[in-house]
């Protein structure tokens, strides 16, 4: 047996020098970061290695990371075999042995420190396409004392659906929403699926802090313990992208999933009945514990979400306008948080209209930018928790890259790449410090909703 102290390591290089024999791993930390990690190096599994996740040998991550090229060109050529190895086993091969699809995906021997084990989190993921994608996503988040809700489509293939379902089963800790939804874009059943996921987290037993919706079709930017630390800076406080709304059209008829599409009826929709402003901004964020109670037990929610569900695209709105609200718990008042300002750290999201100060190496697919390896410079300079889209069909390579990246910083416990003056100067960090124990607790908010009642008594009105 072997006892290596490591200080500050580059975990690249150690896994070159790594002896094949057996051995026990101690891991010692800088100050910053927390816990020994012990691991245990367990035999060659009888699977083939295309089922490990460890490093993709036909890969040169490392010179990718410092590039930005596009994919296509001789220089981007070069890091690669002309015959790379295998890209990945099949789920279907895996999830007929729970125990290997655990082991082999890394679902079992990730560190955790007490910091994490002390702040669990609760994450919502809505796909409706490549269970394999999806999978990749869940085992980079999956801590077994987080929780997690799945959403599948109804339009996504029975044998999509049936893969998740095995993986599911293969994890106690994670469920599939009950009820499949036809997801129609910009209806009000994106929010309808997030009120299921927020509804099963907080019955699920797991006192989390935080939740945290995505797609199938995101990847990560900072590991479970870099998002735990962000979120302690937040304390408490939501990370919700709001704006002035502007794009009027909207809200002027009632629109109507017809055919799969959102439909504008031409039937004028009136102007909602009290003097509510509605807010735009994301459908995704990081919304606190307190916060998601709100969303589903306070009385004020459902006429709210009942006159948004008939306008297009209500999911930009709902969260945006309830955050915005005086007794929201972890809501903020006197300033906006967006993409454009870069003080929505949900989200890292490459719009089309962003060019040319951000060059997208992918393709645009609805005006968002899907990420290709060439963009992994940028991805990896990036302070938001999570990046949306990529298309792993199309450029498996960045999401290899990507992984490997966060597994190192995983396995290292790593705290070195976060900006810690970036988070603290958030206006939502620095609103949070502003407040006074009292003025977040609920026997405060109550007395602001009281007044604010006082103003909006129409909003339950027959």
């Amino acid at each position: 047996m072997f006892v290596i102290a490591l200080l500050n390591v580059d975990w690249y290089r150690f896994k070159e020098l790594l002896p094949q024999s057996k051995k026990i791993l101690k891991i010692y930390h800088h100050a910053e970061t927390p816990a020994i990690i012990n691991i245990q190096h367990r035999r060659k599994p009888e699977i083939s290695d295309r089922c490990n996740i460890r490093r993709k040998k036909h890969l040169n991550c490392r010179q990718l990371f410092e590039v930005a090229t596009d994919t296509h060109s001789k220089k981007f050529k070069g890091f690669f075999p002309e015959n790379p190895a295998p890209f990945d086993c099949t789920l279907d091969e895996l999830v007929k042995d729970c125990s290997k699809l655990r082991s082999l995906h890394g679902y079992e021997d990730k560190p955790v420190s007490q910091g994490e084990l002390n702040f669990p989190l609760a994450f919502a993921i809505k796909m409706h396409t490549n269970s394999h994608q999806v999978e990749r996503l869940l085992r980079t988040i999956y801590r077994p004392h987080n929780f997690y809700c799945i959403h599948v489509d109804s339009k996504a293939s029975n044998e999509t659906y049936e893969q998740m379902a095995k993986v599911v089963r293969c994890l106690t800790n994670v469920v599939l929403v009950p009820k499949r939804y036809n997801v129609v874009y910009a209806s009000y059943r994106l929010v309808l699926v997030e009120f299921n996921c927020m509804q099963l987290s907080v019955d699920s037993g797991v006192k989390w802090k935080y939740y945290i919706n995505l797609t199938g079709q995101e990847y990560m930017l900072k590991t479970n313990l870099e998002i735990v630390e962000i979120l302690k800076l937040f304390n408490g406080t939501n990370d919700i992208e709001s704006q002035i709304f502007w794009i009027k059209w909207r809200h002027r008829h009632y629109y109507k999933i017809k055919n799969n599409k959102m439909h504008n009826t031409k039937k004028k929709l009136p102007a909602f009945k009290s003097d509510i402003t509605i807010y735009k901004g994301s459908a995704y964020g990081m919304f606190s514990r307190e916060f998601v109670d709100f969303i589903l037990n306070d009385d004020v929610i459902q006429p709210i979400y009942d006159w948004l569900k008939n306008t297009f695209s209500p999911e930009e709105c709902i969260w945006a306008t309830l955050n915005l609200l005086p007794f929201a718990p972890g809501g903020y008042k006197g300033f906006f948080t967006s993409h454009d300002n870069n003080t929505h750290p949900s989200k890292s999201i490459n719009w089309m209209w962003d060019q040319p100060k951000v060059k997208c190496y992918g393709k645009f697919v609805r005006f968002i930018c899907i990420f290709g390896t060439g963009d992994l410079p940028w991805l990896r300079s990036r302070y938001e928790v999570a990046a949306n889209k990529f298309y792993e069909e199309d450029d498996p390579v960045v999401l290899d890259c990507l992984e490997e990246w966060l597994n190192n910083k995983t396995y290292s416990s790593s705290l070195e790449e976060l900006d810690w003056k970036f988070y603290k100067n958030l206006p939502q960090v620095k609103y949070s410090q502003s407040l006074k124990p009292f003025q977040k607790t609920r026997k405060y908010l109550e007395t602001l909703k009281a007044d604010w009642l006082k103003t909006h008594r129409v909003l339950f009105a027959d």
